[in-house]
C-alpha cells in the first residue's frame, strides 16, 4: 500500500504557519498523514492542532543569537530592506534546512512548501517527490500583468511599471538577472537555479 504521508514545509511567522496548519487538518480529515515541517518554535502550535511536527531550521532563537537581534528588530529590518529575508534569514541556513527537510520527507508522496522554504524545495527535487509551491505573499508573484510595488523601491517600481507591459516585463527580467544568487558548494545542487525558485 502506498504511503499517504504529505509534508507541509513552511518558514517565517505565524502568518506563514497557520494556512499550512489549516491545509494539513483538511488533509488529515481525508485520511492522509500530514506532517508540518517548520521552525522549532512552532512545535506547540502544530501539536496542539493535533498534527505531527518536524523541525526545520533556522529556529528563531538561532537567528536572534547569530544576528544579535530580537524578533521585532528583525521584522523591522526586513520591512525596511526585504532582501535581508533571503540574505540574512534564509540562505545562510540553507544547508541546515535542506538536511532537516530530507529527514522529514522520508517516505513522503507529496511536499507542499511556502515560498521561502528553499531547503525543502531542494530536498523534494533531490528525492524526486512531487512538489507543490504555495505563495502566501502577493509581492512574491512578479507578474508583468499585475506587478507588485517593491517594498524597498516603490518609486522605482512605479516608474518602471508606468510604461506598460513591455517595460514592466523588462524591469522584472533585469531584477531577476541582478538578484544575488546564493553560493552553494554541494555538487548535488548544481542543477538547481535558486533564483528561478525565488522569482
Amino acid at each position: 500500500m502506498a504511503s499517504d504521508k504529505i509534508v507541509l514545509a513552511t518558514l517565517g511567522t505565524h502568518g506563514d504557519l497557520h494556512p499550512f496548519i489549516a491545509v494539513a487538518l483538511v488533509l488529515q480529515q481525508h485520511g492522509c498523514d500530514p506532517i508540518v515541517a517548520s521552525s522549532p518554535q512552532f512545535r506547540d502550535d502544530v501539536e496542539k492542532a493535533g498534527l505531527k511536527f518536524h523541525s526545520l531550521r533556522p529556529a528563531q532563537e538561532q537567528l536572534e543569537n547569530d544576528l544579535a537581534m530580537s524578533l521585532p528588530e528583525m521584522l523591522r529590518a526586513a520591512k525596511k530592506r526585504p532582501q535581508i529575508i533571503l540574505t540574512k534569514l534564509i540562505l545562510p541556513y540553507l544547508q541546515q534546512s535542506y538536511d532537516d527537510a530530507m529527514l522529514a520527507m522520508a517516505g513522503a508522496q507529496l511536499v507542499i512548501t511556502s515560498s521561502i522554504a528553499l531547503g525543502a524545495k531542494l530536498a523534494a527535487e533531490k528525492l524526486g517527490v512531487i512538489h507543490i509551491g504555495v505563495v502566501l505573499q502577493p509581492s512574491v508573484l512578479l507578474s508583468s500583468f499585475d506587478p507588485p510595488l517593491l517594498g524597498n523601491a516603490p518609486r522605482l517600481s512605479k516608474l518602471a511599471y508606468a510604461g506598460g507591459f513591455g517595460t514592466t516585463q523588462a524591469f522584472l527580467r533585469i531584477a531577476n538577472v541582478g538578484a544575488p544568487g546564493p553560493s552553494i558548494s554541494s555538487p548535488d545542487w548544481t542543477s538547481t537555479d535558486l533564483r528561478s525558485s525565488i522569482f
